[in-house]
C-alpha cells in the first residue's frame, strides 16, 4: 500500500502537467500556424513584388 501512493501522487501530478501541457501546446500551435501563414503570405508579397518588374 505505501508503495502505491507515491505512484497514485506521481500520476496525479502528471495528470496536471498533461492538462497544462495540452493548453500550452495548443496554444502553441494555433500561434505557430498564425505565424506560420503570416510568414508564407509575407513570403509570397516579397515574392509577387520581386516578379513585377
Amino acid at each position: 500500500m505505501a508503495k502505491a501512493k507515491p505512484a497514485d501522487r506521481y500520476l496525479h501530478h502528471h495528470e496536471k502537467a498533461d492538462e497544462r501541457y495540452g493548453k500550452t501546446k495548443a496554444m502553441l500551435l494555433t500561434g505557430r500556424k498564425i505565424a506560420f501563414t503570416r510568414s508564407k503570405l509575407s513570403f509570397h508579397n516579397a515574392k509577387a513584388m520581386l516578379f513585377q518588374y
